[in-house]
């Protein structure tokens, strides 16, 4: 009646789950805490077969952030940390990291990544990507100033209009035509 994947639509501190969190980087435990758990998302939240999750770090039932560099190039603390499922839509996984790595090419500020196997209660789920979660707070912190302006988008499309339109998008990415603003 109260656990967490039994009401992924359920929002809020009071659907947050003290949980226990170890990170492994390279066979070595980097990080064990305590957290608060919650499911993590919008509408995909209620369509999407593996969750994602959100962890919180909090001082009074674990630490306080994530240690830097307790992912690979993490140069701030991360308060909140995401761990997404990365066969979205299904049959192309990894489309965010990948996305990810190339704004960051190209000189675009981007969250740090880190792809991750997920454990759950001791069983693989398999592979995720974890990701600083995309606040206004870790913003200020990679600035270190206020001046700029955050916009979050929120639309009302489904999840299933959302796959549609990737599927509809994907081969005109892959095709080898001309790629041009009128096809996109």
């Amino acid at each position: 009646a109260t656990g967490l994947l039994t009401n992924k639509d359920q929002k809020g501190r009071e659907w947050e789950r003290k949980a226990e969190v170890l990170i492994v980087r390279d066979g070595e435990p980097v990080l064990y805490s305590s957290v608060g758990l919650r499911i993590h998302g919008g509408k995909r939240r209620l369509s999407q077969y593996l969750p994602d999750y959100r962890l919180y770090f909090r001082k009074r039932i674990g630490v306080e952030a994530m240690p830097v560099e307790t992912l690979p190039n993490q140069d701030t603390p991360v308060r909140t940390l995401v761990v997404k499922n990365t066969d979205w839509p299904s049959g192309h996984p990894m489309n965010t990291p990948l996305a990810f790595d190339i704004a960051e090419r190209i000189g675009c500020l981007v969250p740090e990544t880190s792809l991750v196997e997920l454990y759950i209660n001791g069983k693989s789920i398999g592979m995720a990507y974890a990701t600083e979660h995309l606040s206004r707070r870790q913003w200020d912190q990679r600035f270190s100033h206020q001046d700029y302006v955050f916009y979050k988008f929120k639309g009302d499309a489904l999840a299933s209009d959302e796959k549609q339109y990737h599927e509809t998008f994907w081969p005109v990415t892959t095709a080898r035509q001309d790629f041009t603003m009128e096809r996109v």
